[in-house]
């Protein structure tokens, strides 16, 4: 029997590929679903602790990891707004359901007040006239808009059909309402 380069080298590589793809490839599936509603967690991120092997789960909350890692395997499955949670896996195969928790983070009422005149403006004798959701729903114009047209100082133009321009005492140009595109006048 006479070996020539040619066959060594062939069987070298076979060796090598074979070699590649008999060694254990553990297969990990599984779904990740919120724990609550049971709906599936799309994008949710799972990692083999310690390591950066990992996968994302599918539109239907699912995954599948491919890994030479051996058994038993500590999974890390998180989402955004949920709380991380480790999965102990002992056998190649199994379909595992990971149910997430949501992290709820409560906090006291925040009022957010602003005023564009101050106390002492207000104290002065001016007139201020405004539209609150009443007189918006009882005003007898066709839109908005134009009843803003009905207030004291205010300006209403129509520069073109369904586009108004509101101009009001003190602005110094005119502001743009209605179907607008942009903000500049």
């Amino acid at each position: 029997m006479k070996f020539d380069s040619r066959t060594t080298l062939l069987n070298f590589l076979l060796f090598f590929l074979l070699g590649g793809t008999l060694s254990a490839q553990n297969i990990l599936r599984g779904v990740i679903k919120d724990v609550d509603s049971g709906e599936p967690l799309i994008s949710a991120t799972v990692l083999i602790k310690g390591t950066s092997e990992g996968a994302v789960t599918d539109f239907d909350g699912k995954f599948q990891l491919n890994t030479a890692q051996n058994f038993p395997i500590t999974l890390l499955a998180s989402y955004v707004g949920y709380k991380e949670k480790e999965v102990i896996l002992s056998a190649s195969g199994q379909f595992t359901t990971i149910q997430l928790e949501a992290d709820v983070v409560s906090i006291a009422a925040i009022e957010v007040e602003g005023r564009r005149l101050s106390e002492k403006q207000t104290q002065s004798p001016i007139t201020m006239e405004s539209m609150d959701n009443i007189a918006i729903k009882e005003t007898p114009a066709v839109s908005f808009y134009d009843g803003l047209g009905s207030l004291k100082e205010v300006d209403l133009t129509a520069a073109s059909l369904g586009f108004k321009i509101i101009n009001t005492r003190g602005s110094t140009a005119p502001a743009r309402c209605g179907r607008c595109r942009s903000s500049t006048g």
